[in-house]
C-alpha cells in the first residue's frame, strides 16, 4: 500500500513538473514574440476583432430599433430628420420631421457599441458612445460627441454604420458642443476649457483655437469649479 501511495505521489510530481515545463516554454515563446505551434491556428485578440468587423460589414444593417425618447441632451435637424442625443441612455435616436405633433416614431440611430471599423492603413478603429452630447452634420456624416470616452464618433447618416473617430484623451476632455464651418469641426472640450478644431478633409490631428480656465471637480460638494479657484483655496 505504501509503495502504491508513493508511486501515485511520484506520478503527480512528474505530471506537475511537466506542466510547469510547458508553462515556462510558453512564457519564453511569448516573450520572444512567437506562439507555440499548438496555438498557431488560434486567432489573436486583434484577429478576432477583425473577423467580427468583416462579418459585420458583410451583414446588411438591420432596421433601426424602435425607441422612446428619454431625457434628450442635444437636438439636430438635418435632411428631413430630427436627431436627439440621450446622455443617460448612451445612444442617439432619430425620427422623421414630417409628422404630426407628438406622433414622432423614434428609432435608435447609434447605441453604446463598441463600434469598430477597418482602417485603410490596416488595423481596426474601435470606439464606444459613452454619454453622447453634441451633434453636427457634414455632407453625409453625422458627428456625435462622446463625453465619457473623450472622442467624436462619425457615422453614415444613411446606413448608420460607424466610419471613424476623432480625438482622444490627449486632445479632448469630456467633449460637449459641436459646430461645423466649411470643412472644420469645432469641439467644445468641457473640462479643460478649450475649443478644439479638426480639419474634416484630412482627418488631421487636433489644434486648439481658444483656451480658458480649466474646470475641476469638487467631489465633496458635487459641483464643477475652476481650477484656478481651487488653487487659490489651497494656497490660502
Amino acid at each position: 500500500r505504501n509503495f502504491s501511495a508513493k508511486k501515485k505521489i511520484m506520478m503527480g510530481l512528474r505530471y506537475s513538473s511537466s506542466l510547469l515545463r510547458i508553462l515556462v516554454l510558453c512564457l519564453f515563446l511569448f516573450a520572444l514574440g512567437q506562439r507555440p505551434y499548438w496555438l498557431e491556428n488560434t486567432p489573436s485578440a486583434e484577429e478576432r476583432i477583425m473577423m467580427r468587423v468583416l462579418q459585420h460589414e458583410q451583414i446588411k444593417q438591420p432596421p433601426a430599433a424602435s425607441a422612446r425618447l428619454s431625457n434628450p441632451t442635444e437636438v439636430l435637424v438635418s435632411s428631413g430628420k430630427i436627431y436627439a442625443s440621450e446622455f443617460r441612455q448612451n445612444r442617439v435616436v432619430f425620427a422623421k420631421t414630417a409628422t404630426r405633433e407628438g406622433r414622432h416614431e423614434w428609432r435608435v440611430f447609434a447605441d453604446r457599441g463598441p463600434h469598430c471599423r477597418r482602417q485603410k492603413q490596416g488595423g481596426v478603429d474601435c470606439a464606444i458612445l459613452d454619454g453622447p452630447w453634441g451633434l453636427a452634420c457634414y455632407e453625409k456624416i453625422l458627428f456625435i460627441a462622446s463625453f465619457g470616452s473623450d472622442q467624436v464618433l462619425a457615422f453614415s447618416k444613411k446606413s448608420r454604420r460607424f466610419l471613424y473617430s476623432l480625438g482622444s484623451s490627449e486632445d479632448l476632455d469630456s467633449p460637449e458642443g459641436l459646430a461645423i464651418i466649411d470643412t472644420t469641426l469645432y469641439v467644445a472640450s468641457f473640462l479643460d476649457s478649450r475649443i478644439v478644431a479638426f480639419d474634416l478633409t484630412e482627418n488631421s490631428s487636433s489644434r486648439t483655437i481658444f483656451s480658458g480656465d480649466p474646470i475641476d471637480i469638487d467631489y465633496n460638494a458635487g459641483i464643477f469649479i475652476s481650477a484656478s479657484s481651487r488653487q487659490k483655496k489651497q494656497d490660502n
